[in-house]
C-alpha cells in the first residue's frame, strides 16, 4: 500500500523517460530482476528495502519498476541510464556482465560517467565498434 509520502514524492518528481517494462517470472509472479535493474542490484546500487518498496509502488500504481526507482530517488537517472546502456551492450554481446557490473559500481558509488568507468576497466572507444563476443 502506498502512503501519502510516497504518493507525493512520485507526484513531485519529474517524470523521466520510460526505462522499459519489467518482466515477471511465470513461476513466482515476482518481478524478474534481469536487465538494467538486475545489473544495478548486482552492483549493490539499490538497497534491498528500497527495491521491495519500489516493487510495491510499481505494482500498486502500474508504473515500471525503473521509473519508480528513479522517481522515488532510490537511484538517480544517470545511473539508470548507464545500466540501460550496459544492458544494451550485453545484449549485443559487446560487453560481458562482469565488466558492466564493475563499471556500474563506479558510476553509482563514485559518480563517474559510464564511459569513464568502462575506460578505467580497459574497455575503451576502440571496443565500441568491435565484433560481438563469441559465447
Amino acid at each position: 500500500m502506498i502512503n501519502h509520502t510516497q504518493n507525493s514524492l512520485l507526484e513531485r518528481a519529474p517524470a523521466p523517460e520510460d526505462f522499459g517494462t519489467p518482466g515477471r517470472s511465470s513461476r513466482t509472479g515476482m518481478l524478474a530482476l534481469d536487465g538494467a535493474v538486475g545489473l544495478l542490484v548486482k552492483a549493490n546500487a539499490i538497497a534491498a528495502e528500497d527495491l521491495r518498496e519500489a516493487e510495491e509502488i510499481s505494482a500498486d500504481m502500474g508504473l515500471t519498476l525503473q521509473n519508480v526507482l528513479v522517481r522515488s530517488h532510490f537511484i538517480d537517472s544517470r545511473s539508470m541510464e548507464a545500466a540501460q546502456s550496459a544492458q544494451n551492450l550485453i545484449d549485443s554481446k559487446r560487453l560481458c556482465e562482469w565488466i558492466a557490473v564493475q563499471a556500474l559500481k563506479d558510476v553509482c558509488h563514485q559518480g563517474v560517467s559510464f564511459e569513464s568507468a568502462l575506460g578505467k576497466l580497459g574497455w575503451g572507444n576502440h571496443n565500441s565498434s568491435a565484433q560481438p563476443y563469441e559465447w
